[in-house]
Formats: structure tokens, sequence, C-alpha cells
């Protein structure tokens, strides 16, 4: 799947940021203006910004597991506190 910019361009001093939507989600790529300014090549930031976009999706769709439920992570962090032990 390709991103697709959305329209929206915040013209700025030394950079200037476009925004792009994939998978139905936003984000933003920055742009140097001229040679002074250095920011990350925006190839790596679209990269970057659809891996965790991918991530984000992949673990939203991934069945829930009570193991890993924030009440067993309370309950085995107040046991360590408690007892000085893992269980």
């Amino acid at each position: 799947m390709k991103a697709t910019k959305t329209g929206v361009t915040l013209y700025g001093k030394y950079s200037n940021e476009v925004e792009y939507i994939y998978r139905g989600y936003k984000y933003m790529v920055e742009y140097p203006v001229g040679m002074s300014y250095w920011c990350t090549a925006p190839k790596l930031q679209h990269e970057l910004a659809q891996e965790k976009i991918d991530r984000m999706i992949e673990d939203r769709n991934r069945p829930h597991n009570p193991e890993n439920d924030a009440e067993k992570g309370f309950e085995m962090f107040f046991n360590y506190l408690e007892t000085g032990e893992f269980s």
C-alpha cells in the first residue's frame, strides 16, 4: 500500500512538513527548504512512520491474551514489593 498526500502542508522558515495518509492513519514528513538545515531523509521518515502504523494495526488485530492484563502486572508488581520475589 502506498501513502498519499492529504493536501496539508505546513510551511516554515527552514523546513516544510507535508501530511500523508497510509492505511487510514495520518503522519507528517519534514522536507528541508535549503542547504543550511538538516533533517532525517524523507524516505526514511516515510519508512519509519509506515512501519509504526503497520505494527499498530497488527497489534490491534492480535487476539487478546488475558495473561498480559494490566491487573496481572499490578498483582506481580505489588507481590514483588511485598516479598521481593517475582511470581
